[in-house]
């Protein structure tokens, strides 16, 4: 019987207190994906067919929360380098640079549970289960998300809880006043969980140093 060498490998990552279980991707998975052709988004081709049938995960992932994902799997299924040419900005000299997905992209979490603006609380869950909709008007969409992290609001001493998110929604558009709305934003924007990368590669010919545009693993799915 030959070994196995794939089928068995799992592995368990936590995501803003989400607990994902990953499988790597069948050859013929990756094979399939490469020669489909399809008109959906992008990202929604990758998530149906490169990450829903290789994860288990009780709760719903966001966008950003599905890029972690994706790289995850990249790593254990095809390599943690990915290798690249560039042309250096200053002696215009091509060049190869292998960019270590682990040193490139970090994640991080929620930073804060709390906002506070000036005549309310917003107490935040530690995770959305809000995948935003591409197709939609994004402002609208930026103020769902927002949104799927507020748990309760303390709004002069009186605490409000329990409400649907399409009830916050609304309020926040219609009830908040100009003030505290822009705030909320404005430091909400400030402790989001986020992607940051961060690729540099050094020309070998004049040692000038350069950030690469490097923007996730992604753009190296075919």
């Amino acid at each position: 019987m030959l070994p196995k060498m794939n089928s068995l490998r799992t592995k368990t990552i936590t995501v803003n207190t989400k607990e994902i279980v990953l499988t790597p991707w069948s050859n013929l998975q990756l094979i399939n994906y490469e020669g489909l052709k399809t008109d959906e988004l992008r990202v929604d081709s990758i998530f149906k067919n490169l990450i829903k049938p290789n994860i288990e995960c009780k709760q719903p992932l966001t966008l950003i929360e599905e890029k972690i994902v994706l790289t995850e799997l990249y790593k254990m299924s095809k390599s943690n380098i990915i290798d690249v040419v560039f042309t250096c900005q200053k002696c215009n000299n091509e060049s190869e640079h292998s960019i270590f997905i682990d040193k490139a992209i970090k994640y991080k979490e929620l930073k804060d549970r709390t906002i506070k603006t000036k005549n309310c609380i917003f107490n935040l869950r530690p995770y959305s289960i809000y995948r935003i909709d591409l197709n939609a008007d994004m402002s609208y969409e930026t103020i769902k998300y927002v949104a799927s992290f507020i748990d309760s609001i303390d709004i002069d001493d009186k605490l409000y809880e329990g409400f649907e998110m399409d009830e916050l929604v609304q309020w926040l558009i219609n009830e908040l006043d100009k003030p505290n709305f822009d705030d909320l934003l404005r430091k909400f924007d400030k402790i989001q969980p986020r992607i940051i990368i961060n690729a540099e590669a050094t020309c070998p010919y004049c040692e000038t140093k350069q950030k690469l545009a490097f923007t996730g693993v992604d753009d190296f799915l075919e």
